[in-house]
């Protein structure tokens, strides 16, 4: 019974650091192949991995709370690599939470991870205009509304339309996502466990 008891322990520390370290070691490169991108095709990016590590960790690491602490050590490996700033700090958390929420009390299904996925996407649409272009006459808000006149042919003089309309696009993608991921966690998480397992059982 107390070995038992210690491997158990011993996976859930594994798994949280292996989805901890997974997660950093992506928020780390996408933040180096995306710094060119506009902020909403970054958001889009970074969004779609976060519910792909979101979901897929979960599935490893299902006890209370255990997003928030693969968050921590994301925080923890991505601030070793570029430094501590606010900015990521509150939107890996705020993912985090995000997710923990929803699959407490919607379980982990299908369902959950669509609403999971266009949850997240508009979380991250919003922080990014929170944090870069919430003050009037700023340049993302110049970006959006030509955005919006290039995709509409729309033009207006105020922003509310813009950010509007790409709030709804980005919930309809996230929607999707979570779908697609759904689909892919579905199909590769179990044979990673095992094999993962194995491993474990192995050493």
């Amino acid at each position: 019974m107390a070995e038992n008891n210690f491997k158990h322990i011993q996976e859930k520390i594994v798994y949280t650091f292996v989805v901890g370290l997974i997660w950093g070691l992506l928020e780390i490169t996408l933040s180096a192949l995306t710094g060119s991108l506009l902020l909403f095709s970054r958001g889009i990016v970074f969004s779609f991995f976060a519910v792909l590590v979101l979901l897929f960790g979960k599935r490893f690491v299902p006890y209370k709370l255990s997003l928030i602490l693969v968050a921590l050590l994301t925080i923890i490996i991505k601030s070793a690599s570029s430094g501590i700033s606010v900015n990521y700090i509150i939107a890996i958390f705020s993912e985090a939470l995000i997710a923990e929420g929803i699959l407490y009390f919607l379980g982990q299904s299908k369902i959950s991870a669509m609403f999971l996925g266009g949850i997240l996407f508009l979380y991250t649409f919003i922080h990014g205009l929170l944090f870069h272009g919430t003050l009037p006459n700023t340049y993302i808000e110049y970006i959006y509304k030509g955005m919006l006149a290039g995709l509409t042919g729309i033009e207006t003089t105020s922003p509310v339309l813009s950010y509007f309309v790409f709030a709804v696009l980005v919930v309809v993608a996230g929607i999707f996502s979570g779908y697609i991921l759904w689909l892919f966690t579905e199909k590769f998480a179990e044979k990673t466990n095992s094999e993962i397992r194995s491993f474990l059982n192995e050493s």
